[in-house]
């Protein structure tokens, strides 16, 4: 389904832009923070998408994804968790799991179908960056930091602050050195508002990371709201602060 110009409005008021182009799979439900923009997706996914994130237009983040990080950027045309299929056994096609639309209710209860394999969801972590029209297999986890050229296939895993380019996608080299990378992911800088994190000097990595260090330890850096909505085929609504119990939600501490 697409969105009215209601809901479009009210995902505004809250933070969250989203346009009459993006389409939302019944089965789906999708916790999002705001300052998030959707534009032209299609979503099926059960998960989540973090704050200060962007998925630009012609992709697609289908039902094996389990979450998108914060800041994080998603460039045209890339698929996400897409289903899979056996490659060992009769045939590839789903009818032989009984998937909806190719066999019936009776089908489906008289004869003992046997169940696919079901890999892994996707895991999108923080501040990544996904090129255009790249393809992210089921089970994959991209950690947080990462890069993935524009058009490649990502078939494993990609280590935090990897730059990966390629069909399937492998490591082309880490965007720091293992010291800058080590002291990051312990700066969690994803956790502030960008507000808090104006005048770091984010074009000088080492100095970058010391003035983050600095402000850490003296309190200075405000974190992000921790408030949370849900988008299905009802609309728009707001989630209680149990985040908890919202199991498709990773917690940020």
């Amino acid at each position: 389904m697409k969105f009215d110009k209601q809901t479009i409005a009210a995902a505004a008021k809250a933070g969250i832009a989203l346009n009459s182009q993006m389409t939302l799979e019944k089965s789906a439900a999708v916790l999002v923070e705001p300052n998030v923009k959707i534009s032209s997706v299609q979503l099926s996914l059960k998960g989540s998408i973090g704050a200060y994130s962007y998925l630009r237009s012609g992709g697609r983040i289908a039902g094996r994804t389990e979450c998108i990080g914060r800041y994080c950027s998603i460039a045209p045309g890339v698929t996400i968790g897409d289903g899979d299929h056996p490659t060992d056994w009769l045939a590839t096609h789903p009818f032989q799991w009984a998937a909806n639309g190719w066999v019936t209710k009776e089908e489906r209860e008289t004869h003992r179908f046997p169940a696919s394999k079901v890999k892994p969801m996707v895991k999108i972590g923080n501040d990544v960056w996904i090129g255009a029209n790249v393809i992210v297999l089921s089970g994959v986890e991209i950690g947080d930091g990462a890069i993935v050229a524009g058009g490649s296939v990502v078939t494993r895993n990609v280590e935090p602050y990897t730059i990966v380019a390629g069909i399937p996608a492998k490591i082309i080299r880490p965007r720091f050195s293992g010291e800058i990378i080590t002291r990051l992911e312990a700066l969690k800088w994803w956790l502030y508002t960008p507000q808090s994190l104006f005048g770091v000097p984010f074009d000088k990595i080492e100095q970058a990371v010391s003035e983050l260090e600095r402000r850490k330890k003296a309190k200075t850096l405000v974190p992000i709201p921790q408030i949370l909505f849900k988008l299905s085929t009802a609309g728009l609504s707001p989630v209680d602060g149990m985040w908890e119990k919202h199991k498709y939600f990773r917690r940020y501490k």
